[in-house]
């Protein structure tokens, strides 16, 4: 009787034990599908957003090459535009139109800050808004065109001149302002010629573009710069020997500059021929002295030419440089 009783209590905690089993597998699984399905609405949600966030950056991209093709047609419009606006500065946000979610602006900007000087790397920015989307599309702009290379200043006289030496103890050089017709609106050097004879072999010597002072003293900002060997100068008679430059940095129209003739060498690397006295050139110096103690005299010239190539606006304002299209941060 007794084990009838246990086998019989075995029975019922086995049917038991089997019910709270299937119990929380059903809660589980039920569990695990409404997890399931939460996660798929939250696919789903991520999904519309991010391709409605495409639709929106899209649709700014195309605002963006809207607002260069606008800034384009207001500079070309505007004879006036280095001063219309500020290297930089945005534009006014302003509608494409009552149908057309999103805003449209830009900037015109130089990479030395300034829109009034020589251009170094102008720029526009085109700006496309819609809501908290911003795209921006960047092109290069070309404002000016080119002409050269021609003679900017010389002296090329070879009658009644003086000799001297350039060493670590004498420098020499020449201040002008290149003459320019009256649109020219910056310059740059290419090429300089110089009357020289060598002396010393094996010597260098540095021949710099710099910007003068208020005396027309060279100061130690450099436009351009290079160093040849005494070797390379002609021998026994004087003669002419040819400097080019890459000339990356223009120069304003108004700007004077210093060419300067400089060696480290004791030993003077070579001779170089100068016109002392009698001269009335205007915007014109002729430089010598120690380096530390330089004087100008506007009487006297070096014996030099300068060529290189000036640039004036172009007659129907700045056009977008092709192939320079490209998508840019945001501002």
């Amino acid at each position: 009787m007794q084990s009838q009783f246990q086998i019989r209590s075995r029975n019922k905690n086995s049917r038991q034990r089997h019910g709270a089993a299937l119990y929380i597998l059903v809660v589980t699984m039920s569990v695990l599908i409404s997890m399931i399905g939460l996660a798929g609405m939250n696919l789903m949600r991520l999904q519309r957003d991010q391709m409605l966030t495409g639709v929106e950056m899209q649709r700014a991209r195309l605002l963006s090459r809207s607002a260069v093709e606008l800034g384009l047609d207001q500079l070309k419009n505007d004879p006036n535009w280095r001063t219309s606006y500020s290297n930089g500065v945005e534009t006014t946000p302003s509608n494409v139109h009552a149908s057309v979610n999103g805003t449209i602006s830009w900037i015109v900007q130089d990479s030395d800050g300034n829109l009034q000087n020589a251009d170094v790397a102008l720029k526009l920015l085109g700006i496309g808004r819609i809501d908290n989307t911003v795209q921006v599309t960047s092109i290069d702009l070309m404002a000016q065109e080119m002409f050269g290379p021609q003679v900017f200043r010389n002296y090329t006289s070879l009658l009644s001149l003086s000799v001297n030496y350039i060493s670590s103890n004498n420098s020499a050089g020449q201040y002008f302002k290149a003459t320019l017709p009256a649109e020219a609106i910056s310059w740059k050097i290419t090429e300089i010629d110089l009357y020289c004879m060598k002396n010393k072999n094996d010597k260098t010597v540095a021949v710099r573009i710099c910007q003068p002072d208020a005396f027309n003293i060279p100061t130690a900002t450099n436009y351009d710069s290079l160093t040849f060997l005494s070797n390379d100068a002609p021998v026994g008679l004087p003669g002419w020997v040819t400097f080019s430059f890459s000339g990356e940095t223009t120069i304003d129209a108004d700007d004077g500059v210093c060419l300067m003739l400089e060696s480290d060498s004791l030993q003077a690397p070579i001779q170089y021929f100068h016109k002392q006295g009698d001269l009335t050139a205007i915007n014109s110096a002729y430089i010598a002295g120690p380096p530390d103690f330089l004087t100008s005299y506007s009487d006297s010239s070096l014996v030099y030419e300068v060529r290189g190539v000036y640039y004036t606006d172009t007659a129907n304002g700045p056009f977008a440089v092709a192939g320079t299209w490209q998508w840019a941060s945001a501002p």
